[in-house]
């Protein structure tokens, strides 16, 4: 039979790991992200593949579906040669992907347009020469 101090020790050994597990898990689930809801998923597969497709749909830590279920401006760009290659690059209104300037008074009050430079930029800049160029693929999960 076990004694009452085994028992509470085991009990208290318990408690001090599920503490722990609460600890590391909680922040983990909350910083995450979700993955792009079924019905984006399906109409961004019509447009897109590879990596691509796996760079705006899949959900995690600082990815493009992260930064719109924060409730900022996103921008998608993407060049498609027609061939099967696509390259594809992302911006959101954050400061460090957008210095603002006087005008800008916080990162929802900058405009579409300039996040949408930072994106093309991005996307040209990883595209080979001769390759379509870079365009707005999607705002957020706004696919246009």
């Amino acid at each position: 039979m076990i004694n009452r101090f085994v028992l509470c020790s085991i009990v208290r050994g318990a408690e001090r790991h599920l503490r722990v597990l609460i600890f590391f898990t909680i922040p983990a689930l909350l910083s995450s992200g979700c993955a792009a809801p079924q019905k984006i998923q399906e109409e961004a597969a019509i447009f897109l593949y590879g990596k691509c497709l796996t760079m705006f749909t899949e959900g995690g830590p600082r990815t493009y579906q992260y930064r719109v279920s924060r409730d900022l401006k996103n921008v998608f760009a993407l060049s498609d040669d027609g061939r099967g290659k696509q390259w594809c690059a992302i911006s959101a209104n954050t400061p460090d992907e957008i210095r603002p300037d006087s005008l800008f008074s916080g990162p929802n009050t900058i405009p579409w347009e300039k996040v949408e430079v930072v994106a093309i930029a991005r996307c040209e800049a990883i595209k080979p020469a001769g390759a379509p160029p870079c365009r707005v693929f999607a705002h957020n999960n706004d696919i246009v």
